[in-house]
C-alpha cells in the first residue's frame, strides 16, 4: 500500500470581540512550548532526595490462586534493598475505589488476576528494586479461571447487577415488522497507553503523620481521600499535588491510587521519601482497560428503513472487581439508542466477573461501545435493505423537541445541521459513485465510504460530581496566581482557564500563572473526566474573578486608565482582600437510574463524520484516505485547542476500532507489553486528508461563555472508519461470489480484514488452522 503525506484543514469562526476578551480565540497551548522542548517537569524529573527510596511491585504470575507462601529472603539479600511490604503492613483500609471500594491495594490470601499486586520492594535505586522484586518467590494453589465474556456467560460468572431501559412495546412491534434482523457483536478492549506511566512521589513529614504526595492522577482529592483511608489518618494531614499528568484518558482516575497508596505505606513505615514509577510492562498487566462488550440484538423495520423495534442484550467484562462497571451500564443504557428516535426500544446490560484486571474508565466511558452497537444495527438495516446508510440515519434521527429514552427533551438540536454540512463538505454522494467505480476496476484493492452522526451527553448524572472550586490571588505587582481543582493532562484546560481569568479581569494572559493543582488550595475537587472539566472549572474560575473584579471596581472607577497594578495597590491600601475562592455547580436535575428520569446530562455535543478507506485484500492493511468532521462546539473557548482535541480523540478511537487488541495467554497473562506488540495509531494511521470544521453561529446557554465539552464526543466518529472498512470488504466478497451481510467485530485488525475478504487463500487457511485465527489465544 502506497503512503503519502497527510494534509488537512481546520475551519472555525472567531467572533469579533473587544481587545481584552481572550476567550473564543485560537491561542497557543499554555504549556505547549515547555512540553515540546522537554523543559516541562514531570514527577520523574523532580530532583531526588538524598535518602529517597524507589518502589517496585511484586505481582502475581497466576490468574486465580490461593497464596500458599511468600519468600522474600533472596530479595532482601540484594545490596541496596531496604524493605518489603504487603497486606500486613497496611495501617488501615486495604481497599479503595471511585464508586465501589473493591480494589485491593495488595492481594489478600489469594490472587484474582495475573499481574495483581501482592507486595512491594523498596531499594535505593529503581534497578535494584525491580531486580529484587523478581526474586520474591510466591507459591500458589491454582483455582478455576474465567477470562472472556462468553466463558462468564457459560459459567454464570456475574456480579449481582443488571439494568434495563424500555420504551413502548418491543414484543408486539417486532411481530408487526415487515423485516426482522438479528445479529451479534463483539467489541474488544483498549489500553489507555498514556505517555507517562503510573507515577508518584510520597514524602513523609516528621511531625504529626503529615504526608505530601506528588501524583500523576486525574484528581488530587481522590488521592488524598484514598491514601488517608489506607493510612488511617485524617485527610487534613495529607497534601496531594499534581502539576500535570502525562496523559491519562481515564486510566488515572482510580489506578493511580495503587502507586500512591503503596508508596505511602512504605514511606510512613521507613520514614523516607518513596518514588514509584511503574515500568510499561507492569503497567500493562495490572492496570484497568476499556470494558469489552458482547451484544446480541433483534431489530424490526419496514422496507423503507424506518425502524419500528429494537431489542438489545449486552454484557460487559468488569474484570475481577466491580469498580465503576455498573455505571458503564447505567450511563450507557440511555446512550445505546444513539441519535435515533425509536418508538419501541429495550436494552438490558449485565456485568461479568472474570479473572482479569478490573476494567475502568477510559475516554468515552462506555459510549464508544454503546454507540458502536446501535450504529452497526443501522448499518445492518441499510445493507440488508440495500439502502444508503445515510437515508436510514435520516429516517430514524431525533428531531427538535423529541424525548430521549431517559425522558430528556432535546433543545437546540443541531445534529441535522452537522450531518447536512458534513455530507455537503465531504461531497459524499459524488465520492460514493467514485468508490463504486474504483471497486469495479480493482480486484485486490477496495474502498468504502461511510457517514455517522453522533450526540454525546456532557455532565455527570450524579449532581455531586458537577461542582468545582477555584482560587485566585492578586499580587501587588499586578500578577495573578490562579489555582483550580482540574488536572491538565495535555487537553489544554489550563489554557482555557487563563483565557477566562484574563477576560474577566481585563488583563493580558501573560499576567496570569497556574502553578499546580493541590488539595491545600482547592479542596474536595472532583475528578477531571467525562469532558466536564472545562465546563465546571471554567465556572469556578469565572466566579472567583467576578468577585475580585467587583472588589476592584471602586478603584477602577476612580482611576479608569489603571493599570491593573494600580487598582491592586489601591485595594491593598484600603485593606481589601485580594484572595478569592470561586465555586460553581451545573444547573441540573438529579437523574434517577431506577426509573431513568431526570437529567442524564446538562446538554449534548453534536457532530458528524465521513471517512473513506482503502483496504488491501491480500494483506488486510487499510488506509484512511479522507475524513471530514463537523462538530457543534457552541462558541469554542479556544478553537485551536478544541480542534486538536477532535483530531486526537478521533485518532485514538481509530485505534480502538481497527488496530488495538489485547490477548491473554492460557495463564491469563496479557501478551502485549508496549508499542512493539500493541498497535496504537501512528502517523500512517491518520487520514491522508483530515478536514475538521467547527459549526458556525451556535450557542449553548447552559455552559460558561456558551462553549461545549470536546474531549470525548469525537471518539464516536471513528466508527465511520470501521463501517467504511466493512463496505470495502463487502465489495471484495462480491468479487468472490459472496453476497449478503456478515459480522465484523471490533477491532477490524489486518487479520480480520484479510480473512473476511474471502478467497481461495482464506479458504485454505480456514481448513488448515480453523475458522478462528485466534483459536490458540484467548481474546480479552
Amino acid at each position: 500500500m502506497i503512503y503519502r503525506p497527510s494534509s488537512g484543514s481546520q475551519v472555525f469562526h472567531v467572533p469579533h470581540t473587544e481587545e481584552h476578551v481572550a476567550v473564543w480565540k485560537p491561542l497557543p497551548h499554555y504549556a505547549g512550548e515547555s512540553l515540546v522542548t522537554g523543559e516541562a517537569v514531570f514527577i520523574d524529573d523532580m530532583p531526588r532526595y538524598q535518602n529517597e527510596l524507589f518502589l517496585a511491585f511484586v505481582t502475581s504470575t497466576k490468574a486465580h490462586a490461593n497464596i500458599v507462601s511468600i519468600d522474600t529472603s533472596e530479595a532482601m539479600k540484594v545490596p541496596g534493598v531496604v524493605d518489603y511490604i504487603d497486606r500486613k503492613d497496611v495501617p488501615s483500609a486495604n481497599t479503595f475505589g471511585l464508586v465501589t471500594k473493591d480494589h485491593l491495594l495488595f492481594a489478600e490470601g489469594k490472587v484474582l488476576h495475573y499481574g495483581q499486586i501482592i507486595g512491594a520492594i523498596a531499594a535505593d535505586t529503581r534497578e535494584t528494586a525491580r531486580k529484587a522484586a523478581d526474586l520474591v518467590k510466591v507459591v500458589y494453589e491454582e483455582l478455576d479461571t474465567v477470562f472472556t465474556i462468553k466463558e462468564a456467560i457459560e459459567k454464570k460468572s456475574f456480579f449481582e447487577f443488571s439494568s434495563e431501559i424500555k420504551k413502548g412495546d418491543v414484543e408486539a412491534s417486532v411481530k408487526l415488522a415487515e423485516v426482522v434482523l438479528s445479529g451479534e457483536l463483539e467489541i474488544g478492549t483498549q489500553e489507555h497507553f498514556y505517555m507517562e506511566p503510573q507515577t508518584c512521589l510520597v514524602i513523609p513529614k516528621q511531625e504529626r503523620n503529615e504526608v505530601e504526595i506528588f501524583a500523576s492522577c486525574q484528581g488530587t482529592n481522590g488521592i488524598q481521600a484514598e491514601v488517608a483511608r489506607i493510612l488511617g489518618i485524617p485527610s487534613n494531614r495529607i497534601v496531594a499535588k499534581c502539576k500535570r499528568a502525562g496523559g491519562a484518558f481515564g486510566g488515572k482516575s482510580i489506578d493511580s491510587v495503587y502507586g500512591a497508596g503503596a508508596a505511602a505505606v512504605m514511606a510512613t513505615k521507613t520514614g523516607r521519601p518513596v518514588r514509584c514509577v511503574v515500568d510499561r510492562v507492569t503497567d500493562f498487566r495490572f492496570t484497568g482497560k476499556r470494558h469489552p462488550v458482547f451484544a446480541s440484538y433483534k431489530v424490526g423495520c419496514n422496507k423503507t428503513g424506518k425502524i419500528t423495534s429494537v431489542d438489545i442484550n449486552f454484557y460487559v467484562n468488569a474484570g475481577h472487581c466491580l469498580d465503576t462497571s455498573e455505571f458503564v451500564i447505567l450511563k450507557g443504557l440511555p446512550q445505546i439508542s444513539g441519535c435515533y428516535n425509536f418508538d419501541n426500544f429495550r436494552a438490558k446490560g449485565q456485568v461479568c466477573r472474570t479473572n482479569t484486571p478490573s476494567t475502568t474508565p477510559v475516554r468515552g466511558f462506555g459510549a464508544p461501545k454503546m454507540v458502536f452497537i446501535i450504529e452497526n444495527i443501522i448499518n445492518d438495516v441499510a445493507i440488508n435493505l440495500k439502502i444508503d446508510k445515510t437515508k436510514v440515519c435520516q429516517f430514524n434521527m431525533y428531531r427538535e423537541g423529541n424525548e430521549t429514552p431517559s425522558k430528556m427533551v432535546l433543545k437546540n438540536f443541531n445534529l441535522p445541521r452537522c450531518l447536512k454540512e458534513c455530507l455537503d463538505d465531504s461531497s459524499y454522494e459524488k465520492r460514493k459513485q467514485y468508490v463504486e467505480i474504483f471497486n469495479i476496476e480493482n480486484r485486490w484493492k477496495k474502498r468504502g465510504i461511510s457517514v455517522v452522526p453522533i450526540m454525546y451527553p456532557i455532565g455527570f448524572p450524579p449532581p455531586a460530581l458537577n461542582q468545582a472550586i477555584a482560587l485566585v490571588h492578586a499580587y501587588l505587582d499586578g500578577s495573578v496566581l490562579l489555582a483550580h481543582g482540574g488536572i491538565d493532562m495535555g487537553q489544554g484546560m489550563n489554557t482555557k482557564m487563563i483565557q477566562i481569568a484574563a477576560t474577566e479581569l481585563g488583563i493580558p494572559i501573560d499576567n496570569i500563572f497556574i502553578s499546580e493543582t493541590s488539595t491545600n488550595t482547592t479542596p474536595n475537587a472532583t475528578n477531571t473526566s467525562a469532558s466536564t472539566g472545562t465546563d465546571i472549572y471554567a465556572g469556578a474560575v469565572k466566579n472567583a474573578c467576578e468577585i475580585l473584579a467587583e472588589r476592584l471596581k471602586p478603584y477602577k472607577t476612580a482611576n479608569p486608565d489603571g493599570p491593573f497594578k494600580k487598582w491592586i495597590e489601591a485595594a491593598f491600601a484600603d485593606r481589601v482582600s485580594l484572595s478569592v475562592s470561586g465555586f460553581f455547580k451545573m444547573k441540573d436535575k438529579p437523574y434517577d437510574f431506577a426509573t431513568h428520569t431526570g437529567d442524564i446530562c446538562l446538554y449534548y455535543t453534536f457532530g458528524a463524520g465521513c471517512s473513506e478507506v482503502e483496504i488491501d485484500c491480500l494483506t488486510g492493511e487499510h488506509q484512511i484516505l479522507r475524513t471530514d468532521i463537523v462538530m457543534d462546539l457552541g462558541k469554542s473557548l479556544n478553537p485551536a485547542v478544541d480542534i486538536g482535541q477532535i483530531e486526537g480523540a478521533f485518532t485514538m478511537a481509530c485505534g480502538l476500532y481497527t488496530t488495538e487488541e489485547i490477548h491473554l495467554d492460557k495463564n491469563g497473562r496479557i501478551s502485549e507489553s508496549g508499542p512493539v506488540n500493541y498497535k496504537i495509531p501512528t502517523v500512517r494511521n491518520i487520514p491522508r486528508e483530515f478536514k475538521v470544521k467547527v459549526l458556525k453561529d451556535t450557542e449553548n446557554d447552559l455552559a460558561v461563555y456558551s462553549a461545549k465539552g470536546t474531549g470525548e464526543p469525537p471518539l464516536l466518529l471513528a466508527i465511520t472508519v470501521h463501517h467504511a472498512i466493512k463496505e470495502a470488504i463487502l465489495a471484495a466478497r462480491k468479487d468472490s461470489g459472496i453476497t449478503g451481510n456478515f459480522q465484523l467485530n471490533s477491532p477490524a485488525t489486518v487479520e480480520r480484514i484479510r480473512m473476511a475478504c474471502k478467497d481461495k487463500i482464506t479458504d485454505k487457511c480456514e481448513k488448515t488452522i480453523g475458522k478462528d485465527l485466534q483459536s490458540k489465544i484467548l481474546l480479552y
